[in-house]
C-alpha cells in the first residue's frame, strides 16, 4: 500500500511538472483533437490503447507488449492533418514495480514520402525522469515517430506512457 501511495504521489507531482514544462498554452498542440496516433505494439484491451497517451488524462495509459524492446523496438507515430513546426515533446511515463517504464528512445520526423534519414532528430538515453522533456531543432512535418528501445525492467519489456505532449516552435 505504501508503494502505491508513493507511486500515485510521484505521478501527481510529475503531472504538475508536465504542465509547468509548457512554454505557453498557445504552443501546445492538442493531440487528442489535432492528431492521430498509432503504435506498432500494445497490450490487448481498451485499458492500454495508444489513444490513451494523448487523451489529456494522466491516469490513463498505453502499455507496450511483453517482447524485449532491445530485440524489437516499439514505434509510436503521431500524424498531423497538416504540416506542423514542432520543437518539443514531453513524455510522461511511470514507475512500475520499482522500475521506470521508459529508458531509451528516439524521435524521428517524416519528410514528404519517408522518414527523414536514418538519423533521429532527438535521442534520449538512460532517462531517469518520469516526465521527460525532449527539445530539438524545430522541424516542419506531418508525422513524428517515437521509437522506444528499452525500459529499466530487467526483461526490457512493457513500456508505459501516460501522456505525450507536443509543442510548436
Amino acid at each position: 500500500m505504501k508503494r502505491l501511495g508513493f507511486t500515485l504521489l510521484l505521478l501527481l507531482l510529475t503531472c504538475l511538472d508536465l504542465r509547468s514544462a509548457e512554454p505557453t498554452a498557445a504552443g501546445k498542440i492538442d493531440l487528442a483533437r489535432d492528431a492521430k496516433i498509432f503504435a506498432s505494439h500494445a497490450t490487448p484491451g481498451d485499458e492500454f490503447k495508444i489513444e490513451n497517451a494523448i487523451d489529456g488524462n494522466p491516469e490513463t495509459k498505453w502499455v507496450g507488449e511483453a517482447h524485449p524492446l532491445t530485440f524489437q523496438p516499439a514505434n509510436i507515430v503521431i500524424q498531423f492533418p497538416t504540416r506542423q513546426t514542432v520543437r518539443r515533446l514531453v513524455l510522461l511515463s511511470t514507475v512500475f514495480r520499482d522500475r521506470l517504464a521508459l529508458k531509451h528512445f528516439e524521435v524521428y520526423a517524416w519528410a514528404n514520402t519517408n522518414w527523414a534519414g536514418a538519423t533521429p532528430i532527438a535521442v534520449v538515453r538512460s532517462t531517469t525522469n518520469v516526465s521527460t522533456t525532449v527539445d530539438f531543432r524545430p522541424v516542419k512535418t506531418t508525422r513524428l515517430r517515437i521509437r522506444i528501445r528499452d525500459t529499466w525492467r530487467e526483461d526490457h519489456t512493457y513500456p508505459w506512457l501516460h501522456e505525450i505532449a507536443a509543442y510548436r516552435a
